[in-house]
This record gives C-alpha cells, sequence and structure tokens, in this order.
C-alpha cells in the first residue's frame, strides 16, 4: 500500500495585527496586503484578543500585590474569535462572526473555509517516494506500474519456480522432457 500525506490548513495565509481604533467592526492593518496576498470572500479569520488583564487594587485605588511584590491581576485573553471573510479591501477586513477589534488584537486568514481542514492527499509510491494526487497512478500495492518488478506477482510475493521471473526478451524457463 502506498503512503499518503495529508496537507492540512494549518499555516495562516496571512497574519498581523489590527492597527485600527478600538471597537471597530472592522479589522484595519495599514500594511495593505489583504487583496495582494489573496484573501477572499469566504476564507477563515481567527481573531486573538488583546490581553486585557487589570491589576487589581484596593479600596484606596493602591495596587495589591503578592508576597514578592509582584502586581495580582484578574481578566486575561478574552474575546477570542474566528468567522468567515465577508469583504476585502486592502486595507481591511470584514468578517461574520467576529464582533469588534481592539487595536493589537492579531489575527490570521487561511487558505479555506475551515482551519486545519483537508487541503490535499497525496499518495506517495513505494519504490522511489515519487508523489501522485491521482491514486490511479498507482498499484493497489503502492507501486507505479513500470516499477512493479517483472518476478513478482500481483501481490508481491516472488514468483514460484513454475512462473517464468524474467521479463521480455529473457530467457525463460524450460521444463525438461525426459
Amino acid at each position: 500500500m502506498a503512503s499518503v500525506e495529508t496537507n492540512l490548513d494549518d499555516d495562516p495565509l496571512v497574519t498581523g495585527t489590527h492597527k485600527g481604533a478600538d471597537g471597530a467592526t472592522d479589522l484595519y492593518d495599514p500594511a495593505g496586503i489583504f487583496q495582494i496576498s489573496g484573501i477572499i470572500v469566504g476564507l477563515a479569520i481567527y481573531k486573538d484578543a488583546v490581553d486585557e488583564a487589570t491589576n487589581l487594587t484596593d479600596g484606596d485605588g493602591n495596587e495589591i500585590t503578592d508576597a514578592d511584590g509582584n502586581a495580582i491581576s484578574v481578566g486575561g485573553v478574552i474575546g477570542d474569535e474566528n468567522g468567515l471573510v465577508t469583504a476585502v479591501t486592502e486595507t481591511t477586513v470584514s468578517a461574520s462572526g467576529i464582533t469588534s477589534w481592539q487595536n493589537g488584537d492579531t489575527y490570521n486568514v487561511y487558505k479555506t473555509a475551515t482551519k486545519d481542514s483537508v487541503i490535499s492527499k497525496i499518495g506517495i509510491d513505494k519504490s522511489r517516494g515519487w508523489k501522485y494526487t491521482d491514486k490511479r497512478d498507482l498499484t493497489s500495492f503502492g507501486w507505479r506500474p513500470e516499477d512493479v518488478d517483472l518476478d513478482k506477482d500481483s501481490d508481491g510475493n516472488s514468483v514460484p519456480n513454475r512462473e517464468t521471473p524474467f521479463g521480455p526478451g529473457q530467457p525463460t524457463i524450460s521444463k525438461r522432457v525426459r
């Protein structure tokens, strides 16, 4: 059986940081790479929200610290969202499923509508490691038809002595008649 290489949509097509206003409904990045990078309507977009932790204070507004003097904070990363691209310009992206952007939120746009979806499966033949996109190009045992050994049967086993292990134009085994 040939081995199969599966390619997933796990590397972002484009990644960056929202550089627009807090609370914006559209992602803004002045680098202007969205259209030239191939972002189109329907691709998956993931937002990783900025860390919104806040330090605790006492009733007088003084920061509360731990025994080592480090500030104690609450909260953390909130607002991670994902959706689908609905509109694109050079500097902005609109997306369903993402309610708002804060300055500093990071984004990842993927090549398909679902992150980690299967992009392709490629068969790899046993003999040389050559790759094929159509499994019909390989035998059921993972070999290119032209590479199948002539002295092997269809199951890949050595040909028994009663069969001819030679190819075309080669000597044949003759049976002696007594």
